[in-house]
């Protein structure tokens, strides 16, 4: 499915040569940006059959992105090579020891498109970009960190990646919007029917579950006890469950589930992110909040429940996959209790606004010398003891039922699942 878009002015597109050799950036961490940056290796593949393109992806001392990006990025057929960056692209603290380096790794490409959410990235880039002598791309013209969360002010990510390269590099108006594909390997394809034989999976539904770790819960989690109330109803439909996990926080939380919930779900866990997306592939429905896995299971075709709470603050519309009212694929059910949060919770909904820091504070943030004053400060001035903060409340999650979810499910999956006056009476957990 191809969603139709008008692209928006952007910079002048300079009159030049065609690039030969094309480095294209991802300069998100991400799982889910490398799987969204993939329509855009297609697209300029398709404009500029003749160029050798490469894939760059950006690491630090304690990043875990290439493992991450690796194997999304390298899985492309339009991709001849991956190219790896040492820093980040909004912390120029990070990217400024190892200037040389990079600019080593720029050199050979006649130009480097980088594809990030906003519209500037850390001074160091360009004179990066400058000592190699090749041709930075990046000012896209949209302004993706928007502090207001109206309707109008998010499209998806894979979406504003498109028409960065389409505007930027291709120097033409983007008429088509294609969706991440993956298409996992035979080793992959291996993988998951191993997973599948060992575990007994197969003879009926396979629902995978994906929840966030605890370690987001500032951007929201539903809540463990929630998804497995969901689990339970589900499988007393006849539906076999998988629960992508490998984090010891996340088995901690499985872990205080009641026994008969608990021993009814197979963890998986330790997979390379291809081998997870052949798992979630053979699976009948994946359910879980917007996340890297969600873009996975989206790019491989299975049907897929996201339940969407006020999303990451840099992404206005609520999610990095485009605000809610951006159509969705015929296979993906969005349960959200957003516009009703926005309506009824007043100042207490988290889905309306975000709060911005201080200009002066974002010019340092962008200098990289924030930490810096934030030091002397306090070596000067010590802030005082700060009070307990209390978990984070998000109205428009906690109002989602495991109900709404279960609907979600039975809509995608209809006369495969048991109706509950069905259901027999042995026990959940028994296969």
């Amino acid at each position: 499915m191809s969603d139709t878009i008008t692209s928006a002015p952007t910079a002048d597109h300079p009159a030049r040569r065609t690039p030969r050799r094309i480095l294209v950036v991802v300069a998100m961490k991400g799982l889910g940006d490398a799987v969204e940056s993939l329509p855009a290796f297609e697209l300029i593949k398709r404009h500029l059959p003749e160029a050798e393109l490469h894939a760059g992806y950006m690491t630090t001392r304690r990043s875990t992105s290439k493992d991450k990006q690796e194997g999304v990025l390298r899985s492309s057929p339009h991709v001849a090579g991956l190219v790896q960056l040492h820093g980040d692209a909004k912390d120029p603290r990070k990217s400024l020891p190892n200037l040389l380096r990079n600019a080593h790794a720029l050199r050979p490409f006649d130009v480097a498109l980088f594809l990030y959410k906003r519209d500037r990235i850390a001074w160091t880039w360009p004179l990066t970009a400058a000592l190699a002598r090749t041709r930075l791309l990046y000012r896209h013209g949209y302004r993706y960190r928007d502090p207001r969360r109206d309707a109008l002010s998010d499209f998806p990510q894979h979406v504003l990646f498109q028409l960065a390269a389409s505007n930027l590099l291709l120097g033409k108006p983007l008429a088509t919007a294609e969706p991440p594909r993956i298409a996992p390997g035979p080793a992959e394809l291996a993988h998951a029917a191993q997973v599948f034989a060992d575990n007994g999976l197969g003879a009926r539904p396979v629902a995978i579950f994906n929840l966030r770790a605890p370690k987001y819960a500032h951007i929201g989690r539903w809540g463990t006890d929630r998804f497995a109330r969901v689990a339970e109803e589900l499988h007393a439909r006849g539906v076999d469950l998988v629960f992508n996990g490998g984090l010891q926080e996340q088995a901690d939380e499985l872990d205080g589930l009641p026994t008969h919930v608990r021993e009814a779900i197979t963890v998986i866990g330790g997979h390379t992110p291809l081998e997870l997306a052949a798992v979630i592939q053979r699976c009948d429905v994946f359910i879980g909040e917007p996340s890297g896995p969600t873009f996975l299971a989206l790019a491989v075709g299975t049907p897929t429940v996201t339940l969407q709470g006020p999303g990451d603050h840099g992404y206005p519309g609520q999610n990095r996959g485009g605000a809610l009212w951006w159509p969705h694929r015929r296979t993906h059910r969005v349960v959200s209790k957003v516009e009703w949060c926005q309506l009824t919770m007043g100042a207490s909904c988290t889905c309306t606004h975000l709060t911005a820091a201080p200009a002066s504070a974002r010019a340092m943030k962008y200098l990289g010398v924030w930490k810096v004053y934030k030091g002397l400060r306090q070596s000067v001035l010590p802030p005082a003891p700060r009070p307990p903060v209390s978990a984070r409340r998000f109205p428009c999650l906690e109002a989602i039922e495991p109900a709404d979810v279960v609907a979600a499910v039975t809509d995608l999956l209809g006369d495969r699942l048991r109706p509950p006056a069905a259901a027999p009476d042995d026990p959940v957990g028994t296969r």
